[in-house]
Protein backbone atom coordinates (compact mmCIF):
# COMPACT_ATOMS: atom_id res chain seq x y z
CA UNK A 1 0.00 0.00 0.00
CA UNK A 2 1.40 3.68 -0.99
CA UNK A 3 1.85 6.21 1.37
CA UNK A 4 -0.90 8.11 -0.43
CA UNK A 5 -3.28 5.57 -0.44
CA UNK A 6 -2.53 5.45 3.59
CA UNK A 7 -2.70 8.91 4.38
CA UNK A 8 -6.54 9.22 2.28
CA UNK A 9 -7.62 6.30 4.76
CA UNK A 10 -6.26 7.51 7.88
CA UNK A 11 -7.23 11.42 7.44
CA UNK A 12 -10.57 10.75 4.61
CA UNK A 13 -9.17 12.76 1.82
CA UNK A 14 -9.34 12.21 -1.89
CA UNK A 15 -5.83 10.94 -3.81
CA UNK A 16 -5.41 14.77 -4.89
CA UNK A 17 -5.51 16.10 -1.41
CA UNK A 18 -3.16 13.39 -0.30
CA UNK A 19 -0.35 14.12 -2.96
CA UNK A 20 -1.31 17.51 -2.16
CA UNK A 21 -0.63 17.75 1.37
CA UNK A 22 2.62 15.10 0.71
CA UNK A 23 4.25 17.42 -1.75
CA UNK A 24 3.70 19.96 0.77
CA UNK A 25 5.13 18.12 3.87
CA UNK A 26 8.02 17.17 1.63
CA UNK A 27 8.67 20.90 0.64
CA UNK A 28 8.99 21.85 4.58
CA UNK A 29 11.23 19.63 5.25
CA UNK A 30 9.36 16.86 6.95
CA UNK A 31 9.37 14.18 4.71
CA UNK A 32 12.08 12.88 2.15
CA UNK A 33 10.75 11.75 -1.34
CA UNK A 34 12.78 8.56 -2.81
CA UNK A 35 12.93 11.02 -5.58
CA UNK A 36 11.47 8.11 -8.09
CA UNK A 37 8.04 9.26 -9.67
CA UNK A 38 6.66 6.56 -10.35
CA UNK A 39 4.92 3.69 -8.15
CA UNK A 40 6.58 2.41 -5.15
CA UNK A 41 8.40 5.56 -4.78
CA UNK A 42 8.77 6.18 -1.06
CA UNK A 43 8.87 9.01 1.85
CA UNK A 44 10.75 8.81 5.04
CA UNK A 45 10.50 10.67 8.21
CA UNK A 46 13.60 13.05 8.20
Amino acid sequence: MTLTKVYQELFAVSRETASRDLAELTEKGIFENSGSKVAGSFFKLK
